[in-house]
């Protein structure tokens, strides 16, 4: 599966050296990110014993968006959520946002939510919101 290991801008090279030493997986660098392919088992090994990271992602979904909030309410839509749903699905969203954008933090998270849960009560999963003992955390990057 695609992830982005998110760390410090300048310690790119050293994630890099960490994923090669404790999961021998091929990366490449960005701007404060790193991004591999990795299995769910490797993932949670590297997110453990890692020491110059922030968090390990799994990428669910990426690209360009003209209309933002119309463009992720799609994307959510072609993610496959439900395997990560379990009986007691508890989610988090959290986010991050980097530059200038006509929206803040706030209005991305409770957007992603509203579809998110929507998403999934149209597959007969039932899921809520849950900030203190999540079982699912989604992080969004913009």
């Amino acid at each position: 599966m695609k992830a982005v290991v998110l760390c410090e801008k300048g310690l790119e090279d050293v994630a890099l050296i960490e994923i090669n030493e404790i999961i021998g997986a091929a990366a490449q660098p960005g701007d404060g990110v790193v991004t591999l392919e990795a299995t769910a088992e490797q993932l949670a090994i590297f997110s453990y014993r890692a020491q110059s990271i922030r968090r390990v992602i799994v990428q669910l979904a990426a690209g360009t968006f003209t209309d933002f909030f119309e463009d992720i309410s799609s994307a959510i839509k072609n993610i496959d959520l439900l395997f990560w749903a379990g009986s007691d699905l508890r989610i988090c969203i959290e986010c991050e946002r980097v530059g200038d954008h006509p929206f803040n933090s706030s209005d991305i998270g409770s957007h992603v939510g509203r579809e998110i849960l929507a998403h999934l009560k149209e597959k007969g999963v039932t899921a809520r919101i849950d900030f203190d003992q999540p079982t699912l955390r989604i992080f969004i990057l913009v």
